[in-house]
């Protein structure tokens, strides 16, 4: 018994009609399917690497944020002090 791939490449190369070659000459889903999930799954690692890329810049940012409160705090009690 062959496969499909098999058997597009027996008849392309045992059957003359060209209806039937021109059949043979067709790219089906399955010849892609192995490639097409193969890029998936690499797309899925990216976005998940992508993703905690994100969170640790998100907790930056939250880090920096509380530095900049702190900071103005510090400047408004100088300027305070300054003032007097």
């Amino acid at each position: 018994m062959y496969t499909d791939r098999e058997f597009r490449h027996y008849q392309e190369l045992y059957n003359p009609d060209p209806v039937v070659q021109r059949l043979c000459q067709m790219r089906f889903y399955e010849d892609d399917a192995e490639e097409l999930e193969n890029q998936v799954a690499e797309l899925e690692d990216e976005v998940g690497l992508l993703q905690s890329v994100n969170e640790d810049l998100e907790c930056q940012v939250h880090d920096l944020e509380d530095e900049v409160r702190v900071l103005k705090e510090k400047i408004a009690v100088w300027t305070t002090m300054e003032s007097q």
